[in-house]
């Protein structure tokens, strides 16, 4: 404590009048005025007692003792027997005595008051503080458990404080945050003293506090004994914050030696364990905020009044940018009339469906999820069911034509033969002889019926025929020689091949017929015109392959396609009027043509489909009217094959 001069000039003035009060109450006491002045002078010496507190009331006291027993002896007054002034004498010491442990009993009671008072005034600091640092922002569970033990074992002086909580069935404790005074160390994860079940009984049935002046001498914490002696702990304080019957947190304080707790500061840790409790629930809901901010849906909650109170991360993504003022929904729709609704909508280009639904209190929670992918994958499995339906409806075809083909084949060859031999024997008549010409019209007729017949054959065996290790470059290098080049006003035909050998495993008579039909309907949809056709092949390109998963409305795709595998195409382009919008889903259908009956069978593009399907690749088309027809073809790429020659 710093010297202060002040102080000291005070309590000499304070000792003086003591002893000059004394000291003239004595004279008083000598004169026969005595009677009069004796209340004030006491009444003087008890208020300068009073304001010197304990050490002058014990000087006081010895200085009139010593006084009282003085006087008698210096002489006796006028009328006054020597017994009578040592009675008044005794009566004198008796009352001062009886002042003496008056004041005593005021001075230590005041004095217990203010230390009270400011104990007190220190716990409610401690806890003003405990409260704002163990709950600010920005720390994590470790951090504030280290503010709690720490302030408190300032705050009460005592020399170890733990931490900690037990499991919902009890079993369980764990030591989270161990706080030494006298090293100054923190530790956690030890384990409990093995009492400590027995403590956590007596705990919950003890209004959540159990108090202990000295361990060693309670029959509670007699197992744990030997723990609080490595410790150095005698007088332990256990205190507990429960929420619906369960225990939150445990509080735990100690001292080295024996201690009675008082109620001061059972109230204060008990303060402070609920500031504990507080912290593991707000470590609880932030741990639980982490957890829905990993959440890929979007969760909004949003108050009475509509406004956000709260959104996660991905809720936060799909925000706009932040501008003045309080956050907005990234959409706008109608209040919530019900207990639940859901939505569907479309936000920047994505696909997103939105429910809702009413919370006890009133909010509303509203849940985002972006379905862009699932309706992708859900439209990707669409097309390649219908893929499969329709190759399992061109193999059935192609099975059923096959059985027709050949019992009409058979009727057309009997036919034929019979029209054969009527057209010997009017060989001799005049061309324009009417049997003639009905024997001539008959052998036309069975002529184009056996050529649909063998279409029809030709689907049917797209599956079945005999495949080798072949160079497609060499193979499409004649494809020019096997396209008819016919019509009103032919087309110019094109061939672009790659210098490189492109090795596919395939059927070349496939192959060549795929190019023929491809390039026959390009011909006849450039009929009339300046027609150009280009036939080419090479290399996909992986971007190529990528692009055939985000198809446009003017294109369509049959087969499959495997990413991990590597394509080579084909190619035939023309730049014809294009295919219709209402036509391009019919055009692999079997039998369909918009030629008319006399111009096609419906059969090429079903052709080219089986082909396309047995060589396990991909037909892609793009067409827009005006701007012509591009058909590709995608085959597997071998590696390192062997290739025979077509």
């Amino acid at each position: 404590m710093m010297w202060r001069p002040d102080r000291v000039a005070s309590s000499w003035l304070i000792g003086a009048g003591i002893v000059l009060s004394t000291g003239f109450i004595f004279v008083l006491d000598m004169t026969p005025v005595r009677g009069a002045a004796d209340g004030a002078a006491y009444a003087l010496v008890i208020a300068l007692v009073a304001s010197y507190r304990r050490k002058a009331v014990l000087f006081c006291a010895a200085l009139s003792v010593f006084l009282t027993i003085l006087g008698p002896l210096i002489g006796a007054e006028d009328g006054e027997t020597l017994l009578q002034m040592i009675t008044g004498r005794v009566f004198g010491l008796a009352v001062i005595g009886l002042l003496t442990v008056v004041l005593l009993r005021l001075m230590s009671q005041k004095a217990a008051t203010t230390a009270m008072a400011r104990e007190l005034a220190d716990q409610e600091v401690a806890m003003r503080k405990i409260t704002r640092l163990a709950l600010a922002a920005n720390k994590s569970l470790s951090e504030r458990l280290m503010i709690l033990t720490e302030w408190t074992a300032n705050a009460i002086g005592c020399t170890r404080v733990v931490v900690g909580r037990a499991n919902k069935s009890g079993t369980e404790f764990s030591m989270l945050d161990a706080y030494d005074a006298r090293t100054m160390i923190h530790a956690g994860g030890h384990q409990p003293p093995p009492c400590w079940r027995d403590e956590y009984r007596v705990l919950l049935d003890n209004d959540l506090v159990v108090a202990t002046s000295n361990v060693f001498q309670s029959p509670l914490h007699a197992s744990g004994r030997e723990f609080y002696r490595h410790h150095g702990t005698t007088a332990v304080l256990h205190v507990a914050a429960a929420y619906r019957n369960e225990v939150l947190a445990s509080l735990i304080v100690s001292r080295a030696e024996p201690h009675q707790w008082t109620a001061n500061e059972i109230t204060f840790l008990k303060s402070v364990v609920q500031v504990v409790g507080l912290v593991f629930a707000l470590d609880s809901s932030e741990r639980t905020l982490e957890r829905l901010d990993q959440v890929s849906q979007g969760i909004f909650v949003l108050n009475k009044a509509g406004a956000i109170e709260y959104a996660n991360a991905a809720a936060r993504a799909l925000m706009p940018a932040a501008e003045a003022g309080a956050p907005a929904l990234p959409f706008a729709i109608a209040p919530l009339a019900g207990a639940r609704d859901d939505h569907e909508l479309i936000l920047r280009g994505r696909e997103y469906e939105l429910h809702r639904a009413r919370l006890p209190g009133g909010e509303v929670l509203v849940r985002v999820e972006d379905v862009t992918a699932r309706n992708a994958a859900l439209a990707e499995a669409g097309r390649l069911e219908d893929q499969m339906k329709e190759s399992a409806k061109l193999q059935a075809m192609g099975q059923m034509a096959a059985g027709i083909a050949h019992d009409f084949n058979n009727i057309l060859a009997a036919i034929c033969g019979l029209a054969q031999n009527q057209e010997r024997i009017h060989q001799k008549k005049a061309a324009g002889d009417l049997e003639r010409n009905l024997t001539d019209r008959i052998l036309g007729v069975c002529k184009r019926g056996k050529s649909l017949t063998e279409e029809i054959l030709g689907f049917a065996r797209t599956a079945s025929v005999e495949r080798a290790q072949l160079d497609l470059t060499e193979v499409l290098s004649g494809s020019l020689d096997v396209v008819p080049n016919e019509g009103s006003a032919p087309a110019t035909l094109s061939l672009h091949l790659p210098q490189e050998a492109l090795p596919v495993e395939g059927n070349a008579a496939q192959l060549l017929q795929l190019v023929q039909n491809l390039a026959v309907n390009a011909m006849q949809a450039c009929d009339g015109r300046d027609g150009q056709i280009e036939i080419s092949a090479g290399l996909a390109e992986t971007g190529q392959i990528a692009a055939l998963k985000n198809l446009q409305p003017y294109e369509r795709t049959l087969g499959l396609i495997d990413p991990a595998r590597r394509y080579c195409y084909i190619r035939v382009a023309d730049n014809g009027p294009g295919i219709p919008p209402d036509v391009i889903d019919r055009i692999f259908e079997p039998f369909f043509t918009t030629k008319g009956r006399h111009k096609g069978s419906g059969l090429g593009l079903v052709v080219v489909h089986g082909v396309v399907d047995s060589h396990q690749g991909c037909c892609h088309l793009r067409s827009r009217p005006g701007e012509g027809a591009i058909f590709t073809i995608y085959l597997p790429l071998l590696q390192q094959a062997a290739v025979v020659a077509a």
